[in-house]
């Protein structure tokens, strides 16, 4: 009887040490398919950041190619290659698209700082007009970036951002990111990514706006007799200006603003999207092209922001 029982207790035992084992083998698999499938993503999520930094270089190379070019090295238009769809080198059961935009085609945020300050800061008022968007925003925008504590207008300073649930300085320096709009303009979601496809941020604290690649708002806001259907009527036709002069002849209404108007670029944004099975990355690089030497130096690289399509009137942006 006591044996029978002896008996009984090790069988559970041993079923005991089974289950445990079982269990210690189920969770020693289950975390080798996650460390797995972890590796795996990452060494994915790499590679697919090397084929975005190629797709880069391949544009660095279409803006070198650009410059390169004498008939063409004084001007940068809608009608030159870098600004025309192209394939890039694709990859194996993925997709790789990029895209250039002049970002001399956009209103330079930084500029209504410094020398000719005051009247850039009135073409930003006239910008969110433009866009319908409330043009005292551009008294915050002024009082972000200058070196003072006084208000501007219907700005804000540091007593005011200091007084927010999470409370911040002003930057009191220019912008390095386009993301500080959001922190100084008081933009809704939607104003803000209606307002991003036609301003940039770039160190220059100058104005310097490519009239051949130029947004039509951004066109609109240069003079306060340059209206919208002007501003339409421009970016709808084959602009290949190659010199000032000749645009205001056509322009005359934008004559006073000679001094911020160009029609060569210098500053490039390269967008590209890589896709491969389920993984995405998306790598935006603002480059400058030094107009001498046509050599191209990386100002910055994001692997955060969205690869979204930019608005129909946004000319400036063009997909290669």
């Amino acid at each position: 009887m006591i044996h029978g029982r002896n008996h009984g207790v090790a069988l559970v035992s041993v079923l005991l040490i089974v289950a445990v084992v079982s269990a210690l083998a189920y969770h020693l698999m289950t975390h080798h398919a996650l460390t797995l499938a972890a590796s795996r993503q990452l060494f994915e999520q790499a590679q697919l950041r090397e084929y975005a930094l190629g797709g880069e270089i391949f544009a660095r190379q279409m803006l070198y190619e650009d410059w390169e070019q004498e008939s063409s090295r004084s001007i940068d238009t809608f009608l030159e290659k870098w600004s025309k769809p192209f394939n890039p080198p694709q990859i194996e059961d993925g997709e790789v698209e990029v895209r250039v935009t002049d970002l001399a085609g956009r209103f330079n945020l930084n500029s209504v700082v410094g020398g000719g300050g005051l009247e850039n800061h009135a073409r930003l008022k006239r910008l969110y007009r433009a866009l319908n968007i409330d043009s005292s925003l551009a008294d915050r925008w002024l009082d972000w970036i200058d070196d003072d504590s006084e208000v501007t207008g219907l700005g804000l300073e540091d007593g005011d951002y200091l007084l927010y649930d999470v409370p911040y300085r002003t930057a009191n320096q220019p912008a390095a990111h386009l993301s500080e709009v959001a922190l100084a303009a008081g933009l809704s979601r939607e104003e803000f990514a209606r307002f991003r496809s036609h301003v940039t941020v770039l160190p220059p604290l100058r104005l310097g706006v490519n009239v051949n690649t130029a947004t039509s708002s951004v066109l609109e806001s240069l003079g306060p007799n340059f209206g919208p259907s002007e501003a339409q009527s421009l970016v709808q036709s084959e602009r290949e200006y190659e010199d000032i002069e000749s645009f205001t002849a056509d322009y005359a209404a934008l004559g006073d603003s000679a001094g911020v108007l160009a029609v060569r670029s210098d500053y490039f944004e390269i967008s590209v999207r890589v896709e491969r099975f389920e993984s995405r990355v998306v790598l935006t690089t603002v480059v400058y092209r030094d107009p001498s030497s046509g050599q191209l130096s990386v100002l910055s690289r994001d692997f955060g922001q969205k690869f979204s399509m930019p608005l129909a009137e946004a000319d400036g942006v063009s997909k290669v």
